[in-house]
């Protein structure tokens, strides 16, 4: 997906007597379009939905509180490791929709005993890269989306 930005160019010109003029012109559209990653449409709630974890064992909703995203367990596969998730727990949470880095920020993810920051995007409409840390330390898996 790509996000489209529109840009207007100001060129400003000195005259030899002391008047400044500005003008401020469009440019030509071929040259007028940035584009960047991210979610195209800016809607945040795309994200929402069922999402399948990269180890194709334990399966996430992802569903919205207020302004903040969060993410809980609705399937564990038979080789889930036990340990780390329960169904019906809450894996994400905090999770805040930034449209200037079109990223959910702020949040964390709970797993293996331990309380990580997250920050999730949106790469494809069915893909989301999550990137975990702790420190400098940080490890990105993808998740694909079931529904």
């Amino acid at each position: 997906m790509f996000l489209l930005i529109s840009v207007n160019l100001c060129i400003v010109l000195m005259t030899p007597i002391t008047n400044t003029q500005a003008i401020c012109n469009d440019m030509a559209v071929s040259s007028e379009l940035i584009v960047l990653n991210g979610n195209a449409n800016g809607n945040p709630n795309e994200i929402l939905g069922i999402w399948l974890m990269a180890n194709k064992n334990v399966k996430v909703e992802i569903f919205k509180t207020g302004n903040e995203y969060r993410g809980k367990v609705i399937w564990m596969g038979k080789d889930a490791n036990k340990k780390n998730f329960t169904i019906g727990g809450i894996i994400l949470d905090n999770m805040v929709y930034n449209a200037v880095t079109c990223k959910y920020e702020g949040g964390n993810f709970y797993g293996r005993g331990h309380k990580l920051n997250c920050e999730l995007t949106l790469v494809e409409k069915d893909l989301i890269e999550v990137m975990v840390s702790k420190g400098f330390l940080y490890e990105i898996r993808y998740c694909t989306r079931v529904s």
